[in-house]
Order: C-alpha cells, then structure tokens, then sequence
C-alpha cells in the first residue's frame, strides 16, 4: 500500500468524525477490526468487531452534547501502521485536545486495528468519560 493510499484510509476517518457520521468515519475499518478507546469509567478498553465499534462511537456523541472539529497536523506511514497527530476542538465551549491515532492497515486498504492515545485532562476536565 502506498503512503497516499494509505492517507486516504485514516483521512476519511477523521472526515466523517468532522461531519458527525460514524458510519463514513468507520467506512474503512474491516468488519473485524479492534479500537483501543476508552470505556465509560475513563479506563482503556478494547472494541472488537464493527458493532461494537460503531457502539461505542454512538455513546461517545450521544453523550458528548457539542461538536468536535478535527484537524490532522501530522501523518508517517511505515510498514502497515499509520500514525496521525490531531487537535480537537470545540466552537461551542472551551475544549482543545490533542492526540494520536495509530491504525494498522491491510494490503487492501481496511483498518484493521486502531488505537487512539490523547491528553487526559481536557476528557476529565469536561466530564466527557462518564
């Protein structure tokens, strides 16, 4: 996979975050990939599978009640893992984080795992884990 493919893949992700559609921002994750989030007592935890996945996305925005903007500042590709570095914000209310979401990407362009690894004090600042 080139490095343009795979910019693509982990693009479309935070594009469909962006436009507050789980489903586009999921569209290239493999029907048994892996998501390292957080779980809603703030501790890590692994999603399997698509469903639990587009689950755990659709608790996130249901109890985040304002909208997050992405901006990718950042992205090496090597061997299959894609890392991104991202800010996050918020017009509706003081919120900035920033983060990076490593992804592992197959020959055929799918997301195959991914883990996502941000500052904690904006989170539990803004009570966003509970």
């Amino acid at each position: 996979m080139s490095k343009d493919s795979a910019r693509a893949v982990s693009l479309s992700f935070f594009e469909g975050l962006n436009q507050g559609s789980i489903e586009h921002a999921l569209s290239r994750f493999r029907d048994d990939a892996t998501w390292l989030g957080l779980g809603p007592d703030g501790r890590r935890r692994t999603y399997s599978g698509r469903t639990e996945i587009v689950a755990y996305f659709t608790g996130i925005m249901t109890r985040w009640n304002f909208k997050v903007n992405y901006k990718v500042s950042k992205i090496a590709f090597a061997s299959g893992v894609e890392m991104i570095e991202y800010t996050n914000t918020s017009d509706e209310m003081d919120y900035v984080n920033r983060g990076v979401l490593v992804s592992d990407i197959d020959a055929q362009g799918r997301i195959s795992a991914a883990r996502s690894y941000f500052d904690w004090q904006p989170v539990t600042e803004k009570a966003l884990i509970r």
